[in-house]
């Protein structure tokens, strides 16, 4: 058994040791401060695509079904393949949601 693992052993145990409203507290705190974490990173995502439109003068849906244009420079490219990257964790954010 390796260290990490032994110290996920002590910590359940130990959460499993709180009283139930205790237990409940702890969940409500960390799902609260995850769930701001990834609003945050949702913010990001989305301030990435705007930037990408707003650059390109065109939008993502545009792209997606049509392609970049042959006369794409390299930074159209690497913008895409960042925006690509945001457009993932925003549509992964959402399922999540669900």
């Amino acid at each position: 058994m390796n260290y990490s693992t032994e110290i996920g052993i002590a910590m359940e145990n130990t959460f499993h040791a709180l009283p139930p409203e205790e237990r409940a507290a702890v969940i409500s705190h960390g799902v609260a401060v995850r769930f701001s974490e990834l609003n945050k990173r949702h913010f990001l995502a989305e301030s990435k695509i705007r930037f990408f439109e707003d650059k390109y003068k065109t939008t993502l849906s545009e792209i997606e079904r049509k392609g970049l244009p042959d006369d794409a420079d390299y930074e159209m490219h690497e913008d895409y393949a960042k925006r690509a990257y945001a457009d993932l964790f925003t549509i992964l954010l959402h399922r999540s949601e669900k």
